[in-house]
């Protein structure tokens, strides 16, 4: 399971551990430590998460528990002060946006169809304020549900439509 939490990012697991425990991993020093202060965490780079720990499920469900009674937001990423991880979660909510059809804020198309003045209308909400992207890129961002630096597949190439001598040809030569 991963928590997505306004300061920490948390891979909960059942694996290598006791039926009364759980592992919890963590791609970030201190993640971990931040949500569980007395956990024991190690660090390997043999695994796919950086750093992990054993933890009782009491634990872990008492933590979690805390978490969502101090919810008191009503925008999530606005919570997320940690630049890189606010960067990290905006791609996450636009992949898993891609998912969703029809598109988030699909029944504003009259913004949609202004990339620039919907970014500039949802900026507090949706877009980091920081200097790290441009108004280009936010519109990008709100246009295409795309991060500017994120390489995408090319669409293939139109497929020319042969004439009936170019068919003939291509029977005949096999080209």
């Amino acid at each position: 399971m991963w928590i997505m939490l306004n300061d920490a990012f948390l891979s909960i697991v059942h694996k290598d551990c006791q039926r009364s425990e759980l592992m919890v991993r963590a791609r970030r020093k201190g993640d971990i430590e931040r949500i569980f202060p007395h956990a024991y965490v190690t660090r390997s780079t043999e695994t796919d998460y950086l750093f992990r720990a054993v933890i009782s499920r009491a634990a872990v469900e008492q933590a979690m528990l805390g978490e969502l009674r101090r919810i008191t937001y009503s925008n999530f990423k606005d919570t997320v002060t940690d630049e890189p991880l606010h960067h990290a979660y905006l791609g996450v909510w636009n992949r898993m946006a891609e998912l969703q059809n029809p598109r988030p804020f699909s029944g504003r198309l009259p913004l949609r169809s202004d990339p620039v003045r919907f970014a500039k209308e949802y900026q507090t909400t949706f877009i980091d304020d920081s200097d790290s992207l441009s108004p280009e890129e936010e519109a990008h961002v709100f246009a295409t549900g795309h991060m500017p630096d994120e390489e995408l597949p090319l669409p293939a190439p139109p497929r020319k439509k042969k004439g009936k001598k170019a068919r003939r040809k291509s029977l005949k030569t096999g080209r």
